[in-house]
């Protein structure tokens, strides 16, 4: 389970959204070391269906993606890093503060020097607009 794939920027439910800009970096910084970030901003799109058929109509509000990673070498061949994944949407130039999605995570890969033993382990956490909404739902019901 991954939970960012870079290449489904620029699509959307089949629809091709255009990339306005983007920008990768990714790299060893020693031969412990590696990093990587991406940033890329997407086009909003209206793409209205049939006159008579509103269900055609489609919107996408344009869409900021920012990726950062960080990784370590650890004993012979097991790596250990974390992870920042943010999607933002945008209203024009404006912020949308209540369209987003952040994830954060961990991952371990562990394999030993002979190959006989191997193991790996994540821990996720996303956060959503919805997440506030629910939870300030459920303080309301209490007070």
């Amino acid at each position: 389970m991954r939970p960012f794939f870079s290449r489904r920027i620029g699509l959307s439910s089949g629809r091709l959204v255009p990339i306005l800009a983007g920008a990768r970096l990714t790299g060893n910084l020693d031969e412990n070391w590696r990093i990587g970030v991406l940033n890329m901003q997407t086009e909003g799109i209206k793409d209205v269906g049939d006159v008579s058929d509103s269900s055609d109509d489609f919107e996408l509000k344009s869409q900021n993606y920012g990726v950062a990673t960080i990784q370590r070498k650890i004993f012979d061949r097991s790596t250990i890093g974390g992870f920042l994944i943010n999607r933002q949407a945008f209203n024009g130039y404006q912020i949308d503060g209540d369209d987003y999605n952040r994830v954060g995570g961990t991952e371990l890969n562990f394999r030993s020097k002979d190959n006989k033993w191997s193991a790996f382990s994540t821990y996720y956490l996303s956060f959503t607009q919805r997440d506030s909404i629910k939870n300030d739902s459920k303080t309301k019901d209490r007070q």
